[in-house]
């Protein structure tokens, strides 16, 4: 469990522009029984230690600045511009608390990562009961080469969207969304990280995601 805060203030001087502002506050999550199992090559099993244990770690999720921005010029369009900074180096380490292990009784990872700013575009064409929609935005990852991972694997990005907005009823609404995100690729020769067979975590990232989204809302007045 989490708590944090969220602020927002919106300014609409005319029907033309309307300008938002949003600060979400760090938050904490908490895994107090977390469970792990251990795997071993056939007969090279540790002689003392379990095959299971559980354990307990803290994970921060940063804090947000969002500013953005919605011009009206003609109807039926919209246009939309939006800035995020996002605090990742306030993140710091990660330990990670194990009991009843045969390895090791505490994990660091260690993160140091650093603060980005991200650019999110959209535009809207709003008929009423049906809209159509498409987006991109420009992002930096906050990790570097040295602390770069596979359980973690990040690459500066840009993304597309399109998607569709339908008012099904009165108050009922269903929205459609298709997102592909491409990462660029990404080359680790100087990782501080180390395998299981001790060796450094070098090598050629190249990722790409495909994203679906569907939202069915209703609201009442």
């Amino acid at each position: 469990m989490a708590y944090g805060v969220q602020v927002g203030m919106m300014v609409v001087p005319d029907e033309i522009f309307s300008f938002g502002f949003v600060y979400k506050s760090r938050t904490a999550v908490t895994v107090e029984d977390g469970e792990v199992l251990y795997e071993w090559p056939v007969n090279s099993a540790p002689s003392t230690g379990s095959a299971a244990g559980t354990f307990a770690t803290s994970l921060t999720l940063p804090d947000r600045i969002h500013a953005g921005v919605t011009f009206r010029p003609v109807s039926p369009l919209v246009l939309t511009g939006e800035l995020e900074y996002v605090r990742w180096s306030s993140i710091g380490k990660q330990i990670i608390t194990v009991s009843n292990s045969p390895i090791t009784s505490e994990i660091v990872a260690q993160q140091d990562w650093k603060d980005v700013l991200a650019a999110h575009a959209g535009v809207e064409l709003d008929f009423g009961d049906f809209a159509l929609r498409a987006g991109f935005l420009v992002d930096r990852s906050p990790i570097s080469d040295a602390q770069l991972r596979p359980s973690v694997p990040d690459a500066d990005q840009t993304a597309y969207t399109a998607g569709i907005g339908y008012a099904i009823g009165e108050g009922l609404d269903l929205d459609v969304a298709l997102q592909f995100v491409e990462y660029s690729d990404r080359t680790v020769s100087n990782s501080a990280l180390m395998s299981a067979a001790n060796r450094p975590l070098n090598g050629t990232y190249q990722m790409s995601a495909t994203i679906v989204g569907l939202n069915v809302s209703y609201s009442w007045k």
